[in-house]
């Protein structure tokens, strides 16, 4: 019974040991981030064209806040910060929309802003390439001069 109990906890502490590293491969990792900032791109751009109002996706290396449960957690991101236009055609700045990237995932240049007009042509960031990096697999994102945003 006691070798029983002895091959049981070692089962345990390797599982233990070897289920976060096959489920958090930086590489998957890396994929997703670079999913989730193009999607966020594309975002922006779809709504400054709907909207008709100037809207920013911000790369920031500061922690981006998030409030899950009433738990906080800060992690490097996205911010996709829009201004929705009212009834009236007054707009309201306070939109915002969070893409939080993997702990494990490296992204240069480390702070940025892709900011479109109101056609959905950016102002700011047009031409610049964002890369992605984990697990040995690299990412690059680029911004064309009009605006959409893609693989390289």
């Amino acid at each position: 019974m006691v070798e029983v109990v002895a091959v049981l906890v070692i089962v345990v502490v390797l599982a233990a040991a070897a289920i976060p590293r096959m489920m958090g491969t930086s590489d998957v990792a890396a994929r997703v981030t670079a999913d989730r900032v193009l999607a966020a791109l594309h975002y922006a751009q779809v709504l400054a064209q709907r909207q008709g109002v100037p809207t920013s996706a911000v790369f920031a290396d500061e922690p981006i806040a998030t409030v899950t449960a009433g738990l906080t957690v800060y992690q490097s991101g996205v911010q996709v910060s829009f201004a929705t236009q009212n009834y009236d055609g007054s707009t309201d700045p306070s939109g915002l929309y969070n893409v939080s990237l993997e702990p494990e995932v490296a992204f240069a240049p480390v702070s940025g802003v892709v900011a479109y007009g109101a056609d959905g042509i950016p102002t700011a960031g047009a031409g610049i390439s964002y890369t992605f990096a984990g697990g040995g697999v690299t990412f690059k994102i680029k911004v064309e001069q009009t605006g959409f945003a893609h693989f390289e």
